[in-house]
């Protein structure tokens, strides 16, 4: 996990993690694994029943929950996993998460007047 932060923090290609890690290992230092266990942690850091397209991205609410509430739980120590509870809120604010300059929209919808 941590490894994976690294590289996504630091936009470090394939080849880069590779030499990074090569490197740490020819100085007895075993501090990264390898490229492919990044690969199944990244598969991880997803919930379950997601759809990414070019224009949308979609996820049950439910398999969201799941998944969020799971992260949080193995971040916490082993006593607190025990006794704790999650409160959840949804709702709109009024946006679509993009501005309006310059993005494109499948078919001629707008979405400017949704929640008024």
């Amino acid at each position: 996990e941590v490894a994976l932060s690294l590289i996504i923090a630091c936009s470090l290609s394939k080849f880069q993690y590779n030499m990074l890690r090569k490197n740490a290992k020819e100085h007895n230092h075993d501090l990264y694994p390898s490229y492919d266990q990044l690969l199944v942690e990244k598969v991880n850091a997803y919930p379950k029943q997601i759809t990414i397209e070019e224009q949308k991205c979609e996820v049950q609410l439910q398999s969201l929950l799941n998944h969020t509430s799971k992260r949080i739980l193995q971040s916490l120590p082993k006593p607190l996993q025990n006794i704790s509870t999650l409160h959840c809120k949804w709702g709109f604010d009024g946006t679509s998460g993009f501005t309006k300059y310059k993005q494109l929209t499948v078919g001629a919808s707008q979405d400017d007047t949704i929640f008024v």
